[in-house]
């Protein structure tokens, strides 16, 4: 299912020593100003404002903090050493939107609910664990097993829905994957929005949180990002407009980005109400070279072409439905024309209905197809594999799974393995990735460990499969 509402992504500052905490020494974004500048300009619409030294009681940057609130330019939320009255009233007076609460308070846990039923919406419950355990992060203090809290929790959320920042204290800053487990376990006893934090170290990662499903609904509202950002693993605006083509808008939640159905049974003309139904000028006529692969993908993004529904069989002539065909690969998928003769020319039955290629490709999606055909029926119909089809549905440029700066990193985990020795990879006839691990003597290892890196739905989205070998490839690969 698809959120109703993308998840939201709040980039976090920490800051220690005057210092930002998750950047090198001499990055610019050392300076926490140039940090919260940078991410606001990349599209944050929040700042999680974190101050270590408070945290961990070894001092505070109160006059630094109170700035990059004031001067942010988008809501900041702080955190670090929230224990109590007067730290809400500190950071709620320099600006701050909201303040999320240590987890310290939990060592008095009735305390801590009284003071809690007091508190209105701009305070945040902060849960740090390890595994099934409440920590306080950067002490000594264990609080205990987040069981025997669950109770008050539910008892404090009952009261009026309230926001949970729920941090994965042994993935933080590690980019070891978010603790689904944890996230919707909480779900059961949490009622309101939960805030994920820690452990995110794709794009992958953040799919995987959107399309978590609690009792009530998506699990997952909104994510702290640190670690994976700095280092590059996640971009901002790249993943903030990944997550809102997967939600659709809100009034239309079964709906992509251009307002049109997923499910592929609503493609609508719109601007093609006088089309001739000719070739788009975007597309190579019959007689001119083929388009490559990237090149196809980016033509197809804005060109028109045609959908064709059929009248399903013992219905109403007006219902109608998205045809399908099974590419020689065994690939479900859609079957697009260039031209309205082409449909009638594969189907006489059929109705051409016209739309832009990243349309059909997000209909195709929506459907349960994997892949385009292109021209299905004419002498030379051309196959818009799965990877190719993902990208044009999320209007991204597409690369060669062999060339994909995303597949490779993923791939590069291979290496981790203390008995791979190399990788070597090679693109096969289909576009498949031919894979070889040296080192390994056992093609089922081989394939288990590949199908561990194919687990992340980014990677796997960038795909169109996969030949495994445990001996390498030969010298000629």
């Amino acid at each position: 299912m698809r959120a109703r509402v993308p998840l939201r992504l709040w980039p976090a500052v920490d800051v220690r020593g005057g210092r930002t905490a998750q950047a090198t020494a001499d990055s610019p974004l050392a300076d926490p100003a140039s940090a919260v500048a940078h991410w606001v300009e990349q599209g944050a619409e929040r700042i999680h404002l974190v101050d270590l030294d408070r945290a961990t009681g070894t001092g505070e940057n109160d006059a630094l903090l109170e700035r990059l609130v004031r001067g942010a330019g988008v809501p900041v939320e702080v955190s670090g050493g929230i224990l109590g009255p007067r730290d809400v009233e500190r950071a709620l007076s320099w600006g701050a939107v909201a303040v999320t609460t240590s987890s310290a308070l939990w060592a008095d846990p009735a305390s801590a609910v009284a003071w809690l039923r007091e508190q209105g919406p701009q305070v945040q419950v902060g849960l740090d664990l390890v595994g099934d355990r409440v920590v306080a992060r950067g002490t000594d203090l264990e609080v205990g097993p987040v069981a025997d809290l669950w109770p008050l929790l539910a008892e404090l959320g009952a009261q009026g829905k309230r926001r949970w920042v729920l941090a994965s204290a042994a993935a933080d800053g590690r980019m070891t994957g978010p603790d689904l487990a944890g996230l919707r376990a909480a779900t059961e006893h949490l009622a309101g929005t939960l805030i994920a934090s820690g452990g995110v170290s794709t794009t992958g990662d953040l799919v995987a949180l959107s399309s978590l499903r609690g009792s009530a609904g998506p699990a997952v509202g909104e994510v702290i990002l640190g670690a994976a950002l700095y280092a590059g693993a996640v971009e901002l605006g790249r993943s903030q407009r990944l997550l809102a083509e997967i939600a659709g808008p809100a009034e239309h939640p079964e709906a992509d980005s251009a307002g049109v159905s997923w499910a592929g049974r609503e493609l609508q003309p719109g601007e093609f109400d006088d089309d001739t139904g000719e070739l788009d000028p975007a597309l190579p006529a019959p007689g001119e070279p083929p388009l490559g692969d990237a090149a196809l993908v980016a033509a197809l993004d804005g060109a028109r072409v045609f959908v064709a529904l059929l009248a399903e069989e013992a219905a109403d002539s007006a219902d109608l439905s998205v045809a399908q065909v099974t590419t020689p690969e065994g690939w479900s998928a859609l079957p697009v024309f260039t031209t309205a003769d082409a449909v009638g020319r594969w189907r006489a039955d059929a109705r051409p209905v016209p739309v832009r290629g990243h349309v059909a490709a997000q209909a195709a999606l929506g459907d349960g197809a994997a892949a385009l055909v292109l021209d299905a029926g004419s002498p030379g119909p051309r196959v818009v594999r799965p990877s190719m089809t993902s990208a044009l549905a999320r209007r991204m440029g597409w690369e060669r799974p062999v060339d994909d700066p995303v597949v490779l990193e993923g791939l590069r985990r291979l290496k981790e393995h203390p008995a791979v020795t190399g990788v070597a990879l090679r693109a096969g006839p289909s576009g498949e990735l031919v894979i070889g691990l040296r080192g390994l003597q056992d093609d089922r290892e081989a394939g288990l460990l590949v199908a561990g890196v194919l687990q992340d739905p980014e990677v796997r989205s960038r795909v169109d499969g996969v030949i495994v070998s445990a001996l390498g490839l030969d010298g000629g690969g």
